[in-house]
C-alpha cells in the first residue's frame, strides 16, 4: 500500500510496503505549510518525492480541509502555540482531518505538528481553564513550559509491535522542545512510536503515540538518517 510511506511505524505494523507498484498511481502526500508548521529539512521534500511521493502544501490556519485525493498527510514543525486559537477555530478543518483518520489515511505529525494532532494545548502560565483545542487525532493533552524539556541529538528504535522476526529499524534525528504530554499511560489502543537514546546511546525512554493511523513525536527525523524508516 503506497499510502504508507507518510505513516512512520505505521507501515511496519501493517506490513504493508511503500513504493508504488510499476504503472500505480504515485502517492499524493499533503504537507501542512503555513506560520503554524514551517519546520522542515530541506532535503526531506526532495528524498519524499525520490521515493515515488508527489507533495502538495496546504494550510491547517486558512484551508477549510487538506487537498482532495491525498492519500497521507504530513505535519512538520513548527509553532502552533503561537496561532493555537486560530488552529483551533478551524472547524471545517478539523472535522476533515477526524474523517479522514476513520478512514485510516495514514497522519503524521513532528515536534509542532505532534502538539497539533493531539487533544489539546495548555500553556504554563496561563489560567488553568485556558485550554486550546487540537485536531483530536491522538488522546494526548500538550503542556508548554517555560523550561526546556528535552534538547539533543538521538538515535530511535521503532517499536513496531508487529511481525515477528522484523529487523529493527533505526533512524536519527533531533530534539528540542519546550512541550510535554500531559503525564499518564497511553491508552490500550495505542503505543509508543520510538526507544529512544541519546547521542551516547544511552536509553531515555519510550517516546511518541500511534492509534490506528495517526503517529506524532517529538523527534525530528534526518531524512538521510531514517531513509529506510521513510520507504518503510
Amino acid at each position: 500500500d503506497a499510502t504508507s510511506l507518510f505513516a512512520p511505524g505505521l507501515a511496519l505494523v501493517a506490513g504493508t510496503k511503500a513504493r508504488p507498484a510499476r504503472g500505480a498511481p504515485r502517492p499524493l502526500i499533503a504537507m501542512a505549510w503555513d506560520a503554524a508548521f514551517s519546520f522542515c529539512y530541506a532535503d526531506l521534500p526532495a528524498l519524499l518525492t525520490e521515493l515515488g511521493a508527489d507533495l502538495v502544501p496546504f494550510s491547517p490556519l486558512r484551508d477549510a480541509a487538506p487537498p482532495q485525493s491525498c492519500t497521507g498527510l504530513y505535519f512538520p514543525g513548527g509553532y502552533p502555540e503561537l496561532h493555537a486559537e486560530e488552529l483551533g477555530a478551524n472547524l471545517p478543518m478539523l472535522r476533515r482531518l477526524r474523517a479522514l483518520a476513520q478512514q485510516n489515511i495514514p497522519i503524521y505529525g513532528e515536534c509542532g505538528g505532534y502538539i497539533y494532532l493531539m487533544r489539546s494545548l495548555r500553556m504554563e502560565g496561563q489560567p488553568e481553564l485556558r485550554e486550546y483545542a487540537m485536531a483530536g487525532l491522538l488522546p494526548l493533552h500538550c503542556v508548554l513550559g517555560k523550561t526546556r524539556a528535552a534538547l539533543g541529538y538521538r538515535a530511535a528504535l521503532a517499536l513496531p509491535g508487529s511481525k515477528p522476526g522484523s529487523k529493527p529499524l533505526w533512524v536519527r534525528g533531533h530534539e528540542f522542545h519546550y512541550a510535554r504530554e500531559d503525564e499518564g499511560p497511553l491508552p490500550p489502543h495505542c503505543a509508543p512510536l520510538w526507544q529512544l537514546h541519546d547521542s551516547k546511546g544511552v536509553l531515555l525512554r519510550q517516546e511518541g503515540c500511534r492509534c490506528g493511523s495517526v503517529a506524532g513525536t517529538w523527534l525530528h527525523c534526518y531524512p538521510e538518517g531514517s531513509r529506510t524508516f521513510w520507504r518503510a
